[in-house]
């Protein structure tokens, strides 16, 4: 019995929840998901070896591709930020695999797409907490100035 799509996206992102939030450690996190992403990684590496039956079929093998960056997306979508380092590296460099898929393929549709829902969570997962630590350090940093007489009286106050 084979599973339709939807029901296969959604293991991959139940797998994400397990992963991300059974309070695994950040080395079994990242071990466990590397197990998980492998397999995907390198059937979109044997599928980008042949060249010329890519060439020949874009249809076909853009939906086999695009399917296997879906999952990547949906399993990332288990772990929520602060993300451990392991598990940001191994998430990061499926958008390097995700990116050769979009250059040889660029004009397919499903590929496009499942490598911006790739992208979009990727950017969610990381760039949020970043964006959080970096925002809470600067007004930190703009708290301590104002305390100190760093800013000046006729100086606006951007945090007002």
């Amino acid at each position: 019995m084979q599973l339709r799509l939807d029901d296969t996206l959604n293991l991959f992102e139940t797998i994400g929840l397990l992963l991300g939030k059974t309070g695994l450690d950040a080395a079994e996190q990242q071990r466990h998901l590397t197990q998980v992403i492998t397999p995907h990684v390198r059937s979109i590496e044997q599928i980008l070896e042949q060249k010329q039956a890519v060439a020949q079929e874009p249809e076909v093998y853009g939906e086999i591709l695009s399917g296997s960056i879906a999952a990547i997306a949906f399993l990332s979508k288990g772990f929520k930020p602060p993300l451990p380092y392991g598990v940001q590296i191994v998430l990061l460099e499926t958008l390097k695999i995700a990116s050769v898929v979009l250059e040889t393929l660029p004009n397919n549709e499903q590929v496009r797409n499942k490598s911006f829902v790739l992208l979009q969570q990727l950017i969610e997962e990381n760039l949020s907490y970043l964006l959080q630590r970096t925002l809470g350090s600067m007004d930190q940093r703009n708290t301590k100035k104002r305390q100190h007489g760093y800013y000046s009286a006729n100086q606006p106050d951007v945090h007002s």
